[in-house]
């Protein structure tokens, strides 16, 4: 399947990116990876330094790509995946609609970041908790990122927005129906 584009929540600062698009594919051994493609003025961007891979809470005030991802058939749980182009990430469970947040344990994901004129490319490679994992379960999830550029505005990107605020953890917009050992989507 195609990229699928990102769209600027109306809300958002006006942003220097024209262009975004993502592509999410469930590798063998249920290993996800995700590749966001931005086309702009990415050096009017702030992206933050490298760092070692770690966990880092409160990743999405800054620029920060994210996934969220719930099995599309048992109850309000979900989970949100924060992926820092520092190579800095975080990941949590959710009970119910921004309820019950705990902090998930899993191996830090692999982060390649990319950057070539008007285009940046952040790739990310990781396994998602067992819950994720099943192989007959259907996945319902959304794509979505913070961009801050230079001079502090931000933008909330998202396949779908549901809400008048940006609001990633919207039921309604995990709009991506994928089993766990899916072709790419």
């Amino acid at each position: 399947m195609s990229p699928l584009a990102l769209v600027c929540h109306p809300a958002s600062a006006r942003p220097p990116i024209n262009r975004f698009t993502a592509h999410l594919a469930i590798q063998p051994a249920h290993r996800w990876r995700l590749h966001f493609a931005l086309a702009g003025t990415i050096e009017e961007l702030r992206l933050p330094d490298r760092a070692p891979p770690c966990r880092v809470d409160g990743l999405w005030q800054h620029t920060c790509f994210e996934a969220f991802a719930r099995d599309a058939d048992a109850g309000d749980a979900y989970y949100e995946f924060n992926f820092s182009p520092s190579g800095e990430w975080a990941a949590y469970r959710f009970d119910g609609y921004r309820r019950g947040m705990t902090p998930v344990t899993m191996d830090a994901p692999r982060i390649d970041v990319r950057s070539k004129g008007d285009r940046l490319d952040v790739e990310v490679e990781w396994t998602p908790p067992r819950e994720l994992s099943g192989t007959q379960q259907r996945i319902a999830a959304s794509l979505a990122a913070v961009i801050e550029a230079r001079d502090s505005r931000v933008s909330y990107w998202a396949l779908r927005h549901v809400a008048p605020q940006p609001d990633f953890h919207q039921r309604d917009s995990f709009i991506l129906q994928l089993p766990a050992a899916s072709a790419p989507v």
